[in-house]
């Protein structure tokens, strides 16, 4: 859909940026052409807006779960050394 957006776009700045017609109907047609085309930039961005949309509801997010982690600890060893000090 972007690509589809990009190539209007790049269209209607051609149409718009080219030099205006010399004779009114030609005029005339240019401008219904400048219309048609920003009326397609328009109804293609809103759909662009609408699958931006459904894609963000879909999207992976983080979830509270409430679980709790529990680290036990090993009992200090017989020698009666910290079992977080080396020997």
């Amino acid at each position: 859909m972007r690509k589809k957006w990009a190539a209007t776009y790049r269209d209607y700045r051609r149409l718009l940026d080219a030099p205006p017609a010399a004779t009114p109907p030609a005029r005339d047609d240019q401008t219904r052409q400048l219309d048609t085309l920003r009326e397609q930039i328009r109804r293609t961005k809103e759909e662009l807006v609408v699958v931006q949309e459904i894609q963000g509801r879909y999207r992976p997010d983080y979830q509270a779960h409430g679980f709790v982690w529990l680290f036990l600890r090993k009992p200090a060893t017989a020698t009666g050394q910290s079992p977080t000090k080396g020997p």
